[in-house]
């Protein structure tokens, strides 16, 4: 079901970059791919840190996840129940059983949007799955398309006027033909606020993928900051201007 398990610091640099720990007040997140629950842990963490104990189940209240998965759902939940048992509260946790990508267009808007979306390759997927992401996602228009570019697509499109999305993804979508159209977004909204590119590090266990941290809003800038890891851990960073990208062409 293209699960991959994020690590904490990876959450934890995710939420700092969208801004989380700094403006969170009465604000809702959303995990749209939330698995057993590693960045809504650290979010539910962090206001359980900050607010009386009387102020929780509201609050709490702010923070939601999507699954496909039933027991990752469920999974999602007795963690979240875990941090709380100690407190004597009961929380309603706005967690459900639902295809993310039904919900492009949604009714409903977050004010941040975090997460690892499913990698899976389209050829992987089924035909039904397949023709949906063709013919209803816009991103997934070129080339061998991943689920991971439709999760963009759903994103942007309920994230609320001042909301920010961050992602953790492969990096492929910088210079594939997968990506083309993702970049194109990117250029022509001149959204993006921060990338950060791992390079040749592997950050999760067990797998090939060369990862990618994205961020990006709804609000047009003229520049955003680039970071980029080398073999030994060492880190370069610069603000790169919407200009020097080069009409939807890979960005090297």
């Amino acid at each position: 079901m293209g699960k991959v398990y994020t690590p904490t610091y990876i959450v934890q640099k995710i939420l700092d970059l969208v801004g989380y720990y700094h403006h969170y007040e009465n604000k809702t997140i959303l995990d749209p791919a939330c698995g057993d629950g590693r960045f809504l842990i650290c979010v539910a963490q962090h206001i359980i840190s900050n607010y009386p104990k009387e102020e929780l189940p509201a609050r709490l209240q702010n923070i939601y996840g999507w699954d496909l998965d039933p027991e990752a759902i469920e999974n999602c939940r007795h963690n979240l129940n875990a941090l709380v048992k100690d407190l004597h509260i009961e929380v309603e946790w706005n967690l459900q059983t639902i295809d993310t990508l039904e919900q492009i267009n949604s009714d409903m808007t977050f004010d941040y949007i975090v997460g690892n979306p499913p990698y899976i390759r389209i050829q992987h997927l089924p035909k039904l799955q397949r023709d949906l992401l063709r013919r209803n996602f816009y991103f997934c228009k070129s080339g061998s398309t991943d689920l991971f570019i439709a999760f963009f697509e759903v994103a942007s499109s309920i994230l609320s006027e001042s909301g920010i999305c961050g992602f953790i993804t492969p990096n492929t979508y910088i210079t594939s033909e997968t990506g083309k159209t993702l970049r194109g977004y990117f250029e022509a909204e001149q959204n993006l606020i921060h990338i950060t590119n791992f390079g040749p590090v592997m950050i999760f266990e067990d797998t090939s993928t060369y990862s990618l941290i994205t961020v990006f809003g709804k609000s047009a800038r003229s520049d955003f900051k680039y970071e980029k890891y080398d073999e030994h851990l060492e880190c370069t960073e610069r603000y790169i201007e919407f200009a020097e990208l080069d009409n939807n062409n890979v960005w090297h």
